[in-house]
């Protein structure tokens, strides 16, 4: 695999690298931000829906006392005001004062007057069975006698939720023994609960706690929810969330339970957000990485495979005076080529050294073999001459012979 190659795959395995870090920095850290965000405007919608309630039992809370600190209603509970009802609470005064229940209890519990009525059909309608159980003595609604200050909350009526406020039954003048309790109240039914979705612009209900029959979000909200305390919030599904806050009945029970759900607005904003930033991620590097890539080719790439080349054609031109050219840059490429040129001079004269010895050897050698052939013509010659004056002797010692015979 040539460097070309594995520069490619370098900047490629680099940058997938950084996508990743990038997406996972996006998702745990930008996404986590958006959540946050998310879960912050709901449990601030929570609150406004929490504070309209309460706006709701604060106007209602001074109806009652209006109405309850006043000589007529004081004077009707003593029966001296027998027209006082009829002057008094007609049909419009229940839609003027939106409430559908009004009620005078006398201090001993006994209701001296009880009129329920609906508000969506203008007309009256049985007292709830289950209203005398709430106005026993010692509930919360009768203490206001004694204690003279209004008090007001939620209870259930007719298996709904139901906002109510009781105040005492006191002279204008605020003076003297309460001599009863005025209850006023409305239902947190659909109706209602459509209203305040309009006023707050959101979209909320209202549970029952012991309701058998809860939506498998609301129930686990309430497993996970501590009682009293806080808001619960979880994602119902990719597009909207949903947020749990409890409600207080006036005996102090969280018996109601709010559930907001809001469309993920903030969330899917992030998300497209961080899309966007990850696309500009993804496009930012491919551009990063083919101009690193034209840099490398330009700086570094090419130049090597320039060097690659004129080595080769140095070795194969076997040529040793040949050298790189040089660079006018100051880097390690240059660098490089400079120890190439020294190796390559010290590789000439090497080979010059090496060749001068190679003459003086054969020069040696040569004059060794002149020598040589010199005393191979002076054996020769002497071994000749001996061989002749052997052979001159024997002859010699033959003609002594013959003379003496």
């Amino acid at each position: 695999m040539n460097l070309h190659k594995k520069t490619i795959i370098i900047i490629f395995v680099t940058f997938v690298i950084l996508l990743m870090i990038s997406y996972s920095f996006s998702q745990v850290i930008l996404l986590d931000s958006y959540k946050e965000l998310e879960n912050e405007k709901l449990s601030n919608n929570l609150q406004r829906i929490f504070n309209t309630l309460e706006e709701n039992g604060i106007t209602l809370e001074s109806q009652v006392l209006d109405w309850g600190i006043w000589d007529a209603s004081y004077d009707f509970m003593q029966g001296i005001y027998e027209n006082y009802i009829s002057e008094n609470f007609p049909d419009e005064s229940f839609t003027n004062l939106k409430i559908n229940l009004v009620s005078f209890v006398n201090i001993s519990g006994i209701p001296v007057y009880t009129r329920a009525f609906d508000l969506q059909q203008k007309q009256e309608i049985p007292i709830p069975q289950d209203f005398e159980e709430h106005i026993s003595v010692g509930s919360p609604l009768l203490n206001v006698i004694h204690t003279k200050e209004a008090t007001t909350g939620y209870i259930l009526l007719n298996d709904t939720p139901f906002l109510v406020s009781s105040g005492p039954i006191l002279p204008t003048s605020g003076e003297g023994a309460a001599i009863g309790a005025l209850i006023m109240g409305r239902y947190l039914d659909k109706n209602e609960i459509g209203f305040l979705n309009n006023l707050t612009q959101l979209s909320f209900t209202i549970y029952r706690c012991d309701d058998q029959q809860l939506p498998e979000d609301v129930q686990f909200a309430i497993a996970s929810l501590p009682e009293n305390e806080g808001i619960f919030i979880q994602p119902f599904d990719d597009e909207s969330i949903t947020g749990f806050m409890y409600l207080t009945d006036i005996y102090g029970n969280t018996s109601f339970i709010i559930r907001l759900e809001m469309i993920r607005s903030v969330y899917l904003q992030g998300q497209k957000t961080i899309n966007y930033f990850f696309l500009f991620i993804i496009a930012s590097d491919i551009a990063i990485g083919f101009a690193v890539l034209i840099l490398l080719e330009k700086t570094i790439i090419y130049r090597l495979d320039k060097l690659s080349n004129n080595i080769k054609k140095i070795a194969l031109q076997k040529d040793p005076t040949k050298r790189l050219t040089k660079t006018s840059k100051n880097d390690e490429i240059a660098t490089l080529i400079h120890t190439i040129n020294m190796l390559l001079e010290e590789k000439q004269k090497y080979e010059d050294d090496l060749k001068k010895s190679s003459d003086v050897v054969n020069d040696i050698n040569k004059q060794l073999k002149e020598k040589i052939e010199e005393l191979e013509k002076f054996k020769k010659l002497t071994v000749d001459r001996e061989l002749r004056m052997i052979e001159l002797k024997k002859k010699i010692e033959e003609l002594e012979g013959r003379k003496t015979a």
